[in-house]
């Protein structure tokens, strides 16, 4: 790290897991929104070059945020003069979505009109860069602009006890994935996983002891899920966000696709078997069964 930006970051990058974060940055979903195709190809091929792997490109602006509803990209590169709908117009109706708000949206222009900027930032926009787009400049504009918003996204959707995704993170991707169950004609299931006896443990071996357990807890729901071959067809690394704390004992498990009656129990049963294990709380063997 080497510019002010950088090291302005540092502290960010350093409160989140450096290994997880450099993963969740590289597989982030990026969106291209431009009426030149050809400068999405050259986009794209620098960005894998730096690691970047998952892309998604649109030409038709029109079609812009219809694509983005059902891609939830995590980042928006857009150009904002276009034919039919402006940048201007789509960076509105991004910032108007409720689904989509808070995605960061870096705009590309070749203008340099003081007016322009100031109307896109009115807008909601979140960075500028100017056309043509420089390499460096786009690597490092796109690297912290994803690493805030790891860090914002760890304040507001993450659970502090656990690092699990938190009831909010869980309902907004129980959203997303009931929309595209609609699209696609798939089931959704839910499974709520609690502990039994928690509030018993709790009181008697005290808060340090039932907070020990959660964490305990979590890994081996954590696993079981990373592990489960119904729920990790999908091929992504980041299945383990669909594992939540909702609160208190309160775990959920959302299990898109697939059968979803066979899948539910099949993973259920998982969950079951490794909460049956004891657990170590300073030292002390103890034994809790889930539900």
């Amino acid at each position: 790290m080497n510019s002010t930006v950088d090291q302005a970051l540092a502290p960010i990058a350093t409160s989140v897991d450096v290994k997880d974060l450099h993963l969740q940055l590289k597989n982030a979903l990026i969106m291209m929104v431009d009426d030149e195709p050809i400068l999405m190809e050259v986009l794209q091929a620098f960005l894998e070059e730096e690691g970047y792997q998952n892309f998604v490109t649109v030409e038709e602006s029109p079609s812009a945020i219809d694509v983005m509803r059902k891609r939830n990209p995590d980042i928006v590169l857009l150009d904002l003069k276009m034919p039919e709908v402006t940048g201007f117009e789509i960076l509105e109706q991004v910032r108007a979505d409720q689904n989509l708000q808070r995605v960061p949206v870096i705009v590309l222009t070749s203008s340099s009109d003081p007016a322009t900027k100031l109307k896109a930032l009115e807008l909601g926009a979140t960075d500028f860069l100017a056309k043509p787009a420089d390499a460096s400049e786009l690597a490092l504009r796109l690297r912290n602009t994803l690493t805030v918003k790891a860090y914002q996204d760890e304040l507001t959707f993450y659970d502090a006890l656990t690092g699990l995704p938190n009831r909010a993170r869980f309902l907004d991707r129980l959203d997303w994935s009931l929309k595209g169950a609609q699209r696609s004609g798939e089931s959704v299931s839910v499974l709520k996983v609690s502990i039994d006896r928690f509030n018993q443990i709790n009181g008697t071996l005290g808060p340090n002891a039932g907070d020990s357990l959660l964490r305990q807890v979590a890994n081996r729901l954590n696993n079981s899920v990373r592990l489960s071959d119904v729920v990790s067809n999908t091929g992504r690394d980041d299945i383990w966000q669909n594992l939540a704390r909702l609160g208190g004992d309160e775990f959920s498990i959302l299990l898109p696709g697939g059968n979803a009656g066979e899948d539910a129990a099949y993973v259920a049963n998982r969950i079951l078997t490794v909460c049956r294990n004891s657990f170590d709380i300073d030292g002390q063997e103890v034994v809790v069964t889930g539900s």
